[in-house]
């Protein structure tokens, strides 16, 4: 919903903090970053953005997803849980 709304400069935003949570989660896979400090962990990977006055002035503290969170809180087996329950559930 939030692609398809002209409200929002920064809703292609998005894709690069979802990239840069991937990333999170690439650096500790199998434990992930731990429960609730996936914000301190994107401090570290912040990504510039090109068409504001400060390229760093924007930071996230969410992936803005709850699946690539678990992913990125637990790893990716919690991912892999979180994936077969909402199968499940959908079922």
């Amino acid at each position: 919903m939030r692609f398809r709304s002209d409200d929002d400069p920064y809703r292609f935003h998005r894709t690069r903090i979802w990239a840069a949570s991937f990333q999170a989660a690439l650096q500790s896979p199998l434990l992930g970053t731990g429960p609730g400090q996936f914000a301190a962990a994107a401090v570290n990977l912040n990504f510039p953005l090109d068409d504001a006055p400060l390229r760093f002035e924007r930071g996230f503290r969410s992936p803005h997803s709850d699946l690539l969170r678990a992913v990125c809180e637990f790893g990716f087996p919690a991912g892999l849980a979180a994936l077969v329950v909402v199968a499940l559930g959908a079922s």
